[in-house]
C-alpha cells in the first residue's frame, strides 16, 4: 500500500469515526443490521451468535 493510499484510508477512518459519533441509537443499530450483525428483532445474525455469548460474560 502506497503513502497515498494510507493517506486515503486515513482521512476516510477519521470521517467514519466523526460522523459515527453523531449517530443516533437508532441509526448506529441500523447500520449494524445492514452490515449483518443483528437482526431486525434485535437478536445476533447467525454468524455472530457466539459474540452474544462473549457480552453477556463480559456484562
Amino acid at each position: 500500500m502506497s503513502e497515498k493510499d494510507l493517506k486515503i484510508l486515513t482521512n476516510l477512518a477519521k470521517k467514519e469515526l466523526a460522523r459515527a459519533n453523531t449517530m443516533t441509537k437508532e441509526e448506529a443499530f441500523q447500520r449494524l443490521v445492514d452490515a449483518g450483525i443483528f437482526r431486525k428483532n434485535g437478536k445476533y445474525a447467525s454468524p455472530y451468535s457466539n459474540l452474544s455469548k462473549a457480552v453477556k460474560k463480559a456484562s
